[in-house]
């Protein structure tokens, strides 16, 4: 402790001082008493600038810097000072902030009565500024709230901070509604600080509450507004003080109104009628730009129906009607949608030249015509077994497809036929004795022994139309493996049967032995299919010794190839074609014409002319082509290849086509002439060729074959009948 420290100093000499102290100390004396007996000059001198004197706390009657002698400023007389400034802050209702300013040595801390504001900092030391921040007051009355600072040996101060009162206030949003023609509820908010009431006096609305105090929601319910014109109502909120707010709210006017249900209809493919409701307040028209569909009433007024007539949609894709319904003045205006569906669509790939042809659809369009015209640039002609549609010479004796319709048909070039129909509803096809040709009425695949294994007994053979496929059960040969949708097959039947298309059951084609296979086999050239054949079965024990992979032709007299076979050591099938006879060149063989036939081995190149020994037990056994022939070969004597001889073309048939008459040129009077319709029936011979011009007048128009032979030779000519 400081030896100073409660020390009183008093009895200096005089003209002196009571104490020097002239050190480089720094001290503190606390307590000291200082008294004068009149003649001293000072009570603490310090003559030297260093060291610091401060005295705390000090008493006695000759205290403080006026009776000093400090020549350097380094004594120090220390009393504790606290004062703040302003006593007092007004301010505003607004939140803000406001300020004191603190005057002091000691330390000190801050404390407040209110809690609308806080004060920072809550303590310091010395000198210091307090920043006072203060919430809005959103009472109308004013406020005030007191803060206290506080210092060791210091008086508490105490300031004031005095907060004005708000401003009435009245607000309210939106500042109008506007509401639809039908009656409801709409509402408004009121914000506010004050009570308030409501005045209107709109007798198609009310209001509710009438009255309220600060915030809040005004609900206006109103009636519907039938005039055709809207209406506007005023409602004026009240606050004293406060200046007064209106707002509105806008009704519209009823106007037309006009709904059609439903938007669309959806319709099948057949013609019909549909209809649409119509809503409305008023008159209304309705308009379409269809074609296939027709509108009744075209007018109206108020709710009605209105009937929609539409024609059957033959083409090959959906389609979509609109329908316009308007109401008197132009506005609204609503369209709907009549939307068709089209029939089921059958797409068959037909190659070219000639094929067979069914569908498991009916046509809807069924005129034959109407039915090929997708593909008319590329159809030549399509026959039934005894009917054709020849579009180049306008023939056309088929007229309609009807159920269960088969076809073979040529085409220049493969095209996509779209069949638009309806399933055929009986799936049994019934098939007469003899030679028929067989649609297929399923939408996928039959295995062509699942299908005829109830009349297998009765049933001789099933073939391609102008292909190689074949199923002859009796000789245990199957090529043919499935009857495919689109195509049509030659079924041979001892007597009448039946056969039966049941539900699907195979998901793929079988990949059979065709035209486009067996090109390439050989060096002979080989000719498209024609829908006239003759099946040639040849059992095992007549290709014994030829090897695998040999391969058996049939050839006319002038070497030109219409038949091959590849053989495998097992019973096979050979099919041979008859000439086209609505083509120029000669591609099969004619009716009657000899047939040679021929072996090559691939591995040898090796060429035998081979002599066939027939089973006379089959109908044709005379080595000559027959339309539909059915032969079986049961041994081959080979020899050298040796087929010779040709036949002259000189001789021509004119005019060809003819509507009746025409005539030979280029026979001998010996000539032996006969022709032949395109089933190889014999229509007319004649030996008496003097005048050489034959008369076919009274036929049926269609395709023949002029059969002549002449100085030892068989020359077959065609010959178009108009």
């Amino acid at each position: 402790e400081n030896p100073f420290n409660r020390c009183d100093f008093k009895n200096g000499s005089p003209g002196s001082t009571l104490i020097t102290i002239d050190n480089d100390q720094e001290l503190t004396i606390d307590f000291a008493d200082f008294f004068t007996n009149g003649s001293e000059n000072y009570n603490v001198t310090k003559n030297v600038n260093t060291g610091n004197i401060t005295f705390s706390n000090f008493g006695g009657d000759f205290y403080g810097p006026a009776h000093e002698k400090d020549l350097y400023g380094r004594i120090h007389w220390y009393v504790p000072e606290l004062s703040i400034s302003p006593a007092f802050q007004n301010v505003d209702a607004n939140a803000g902030t406001t300020t004191f300013d603190i005057t002091a040595n000691v330390d000190w801390t801050v404390t407040e009565s209110v809690d609308w504001f806080t004060v920072a900092p809550m303590s310091g030391s010395n000198n210091g500024t307090l920043t006072v921040t203060y919430e809005e007051n959103t009472a109308l009355t004013p406020r005030s709230g007191t803060i206290t600072i506080s210092g060791d040996d210091v008086t508490d101060v105490v300031v004031t901070v005095n907060q004005a009162g708000a401003d009435p206030e009245l607000a309210v949003a939106p500042s109008n509604r506007s509401v639809s023609a039908s009656e409801g509820t709409t509402s408004f908010s009121v914000t506010s600080n004050t009570s308030w009431s409501v005045i209107e006096n709109e007798d198609w609305f009310s209001v509710d509450p009438p009255n309220g105090s600060g915030n809040g929601t005004l609900t206006v319910d109103y009636d519907e507004n039938t005039a055709v014109t809207g209406r506007v109502g005023s409602i004026t909120f009240i606050a004293a003080g406060a200046m007064n707010v209106v707002v509105t709210v806008t009704q519209a006017g009823a106007g037309p109104e006009l709904a059609v249900d439903p938007a669309n209809q959806d319709i099948s493919a057949g013609a019909g009628s549909t209809t649409f409701n119509i809503t409305s307040n008023t008159g209304w028209t309705v308009t379409e730009s269809e074609g296939w569909l027709s509108v009744a009433p075209a007018s109206g007024s108020g709710n009605d129906v209105i009937n929609v007539f539409y024609d059957e949609n033959v083409s090959a894709s959906g389609r979509i009607g609109e329908i316009t319904v308007t109401a008197t003045g132009g506005s609204p205006e609503i369209m709907v949608t009549v939307t068709q569906a089209t029939y089921p669509l059958h797409t068959i790939s037909v190659p070219a030249g000639w094929s067979g042809l069914s569908s498991y659809l009916l046509p809807i369009d069924d005129d034959i015509e109407n039915v090929f015209n997708p593909i008319d640039g590329e159809l030549i002609i399509a026959m039934t077994m005894d009917e054709m549609y020849y579009p180049f010479y306008n023939i056309n004796t088929i007229g309609t497809w009807n159920a269960q319709s088969a076809y073979k048909i040529k085409l220049d070039a493969t095209a996509d036929l779209t069949i638009i129909g309806i399933p055929e509803e009986n799936k049994t096809v019934a098939l007469a004795d003899g030679w028929d040709m067989m649609p297929v009425v399923s939408d996928c695949p039959v295995d062509v022994v699942d299908l005829f294994a109830p009349v297998v007994s009765d049933l001789e053979i099933v073939k391609d139309v102008a292909g190689y496929g074949i199923y002859w059960p009796v000789m245990g040969i199957n090529t043919l493996g499935t009857l495919n949708p689109g195509k049509a097959y030659y079924v041979l039947a001892s007597n009448s049967i039946s056969v039966t298309f049941g539900d699907c059951a195979k998901e793929t084609f079988e990949n059979l032995t065709g035209f486009e296979n067996l090109l390439g086999l050989s060096h002979w050239g080989l000719t498209r299919p024609t829908p006239s054949s003759h099946t040639i079965a040849i059992k095992p024990e007549a290709i014994q010794g030829f090897g695998p992979g040999s391969i058996i032709g049939a050839f006319d007299i002038n070497g030109n190839c219409f038949g091959i076979i590849p053989l495998d050591g097992k019973a096979t099938c050979l099919t041979i074609f008859g000439d086209d006879n609505i083509s120029s060149e000669k591609d099969g063989f004619a009716a009657a014409e000899q047939i040679f036939f021929k072996l090559y081995k691939p591995s040898t190149k090796e060429e035998f002319e081979l002599i066939p020994e027939f089973d006379f037990t089959m109908p044709n056994v005379d080595c000559s082509f027959a339309e539909n022939g059915l032969s079986a070969i049961m041994g081959f004597k080979v020899s050298g290849t040796g087929i010779s001889g040709g036949f002259a073309n000189k001789i021509t048939l004119y005019p060809n086509p003819t509507t009746g008459k025409f005539t030979i040129t280029g026979i001998g009077e010996d000539a032996i002439i006969e022709i032949f319709d395109t089933h190889g029936q014999l229509v007319q011979g004649d030996n008496n060729n003097q005048e050489k011009e034959i008369n076919l007048s009274g036929r049926q128009p269609g395709i023949y074959m002029v059969k002549i032979f002449t100085e030892g030779q068989f020359i077959y000519k065609k010959l178009i009948l108009k």
